[in-house]
């Protein structure tokens, strides 16, 4: 977003703020600084705009979902390292089955969310299939063969998942923290270097 000259890529924060930290995937001295122009950006557009929709999700319901859905894409792509997601269905129900404990180990489960509410949402307005978002349960579930998702419960299963990525990029020093850093870098790179419009 650009605003008085400057390119936004958070509420607080331009690119040349990130550039600043001069990120290294094994220097932990400013890991602390780039999480918090991380935690900046995914807080301003996905996760406050929720819970502010979130004071009444029986009308807010879609919309929630919608954005939660475009967040469930971001998180991906940062811990892939990747600009722009491939094979998007096989990737997002991976992502789904090894990150979230809503899904975890459920393909089917995860490939009618995917199919029946991201993809309906997001490309045709709707959900399919007969799926239903509600605010009655804490779960998602099938139901003579269609899939149920809470959207409170989705959230906090996607806000989990959010603080679990944080912290192993933070507490650093694994195998996996490596890799996590090296595709945070990268993916923010793609944001700061290829996209105007960050």
């Amino acid at each position: 977003m650009q605003a008085k000259g400057e390119f936004y890529i958070s509420r607080r924060y331009t690119r040349e703020d990130y550039y600043d930290c001069h990120m290294d995937s094994l220097n932990d001295q400013n890991w602390e600084k780039a999480m918090e122009i991380f935690d900046d950006r995914i807080r301003g557009r996905y996760l406050k705009p929720i819970h502010t929709l979130m004071h009444d999700p029986n009308c807010n319901g879609f919309t929630i979902m919608a954005i939660a859905c475009l967040l469930v894409e971001t998180l991906y792509q940062f811990r892939e390292g990747i600009d722009v997601t491939r094979h998007v269905g096989d990737s997002y129900v991976r992502f789904l089955t090894e990150e979230f404990d809503y899904f975890y180990n459920n393909e089917e489960l995860a490939h009618h969310f995917y199919t029946d509410i991201r993809c309906g949402i997001l490309h045709s307005g709707q959900t399919k299939n007969d799926a239903y978002l509600t605010v009655d349960h804490n779960q998602c579930f099938m139901e003579n063969g269609h899939i149920v998702v809470s959207v409170r419960g989705f959230i906090r299963c996607l806000e989990d998942y959010y603080h679990k990525y944080r912290y192993r990029i933070l507490r650093g020093n694994t195998c996996r923290a490596d890799r996590l850093r090296q595709n945070f870098i990268r993916k923010m790179d793609y944001i700061c270097d290829g996209n105007r419009n960050a």
